[in-house]
């Protein structure tokens, strides 16, 4: 006896990548966060850190 795996055609359109264009949205966007992020890191450097320290001392009280 043999055993077939049925799949359905429901399953094969599921697993189809998403549109080009949406894609691109999706790595724009994302690489604008990304880009926000290390414009702040470099202005504002020095005082993010500041502010985490300051943070992380009221957060776990040590």
């Amino acid at each position: 006896m043999e055993t077939h795996s049925h799949t359905g055609h429901g399953q094969d359109a599921a697993r189809q990548s998403m549109p080009g264009a949406v894609r691109w949205a999706v790595l724009a966007a994302v690489g604008l966060v990304f880009a926000g992020a290390l414009y702040l890191v470099w202005v504002r450097g020095e005082a993010l850190l500041l502010d985490l320290s300051a943070l992380g001392q009221r957060i776990f009280c040590f």
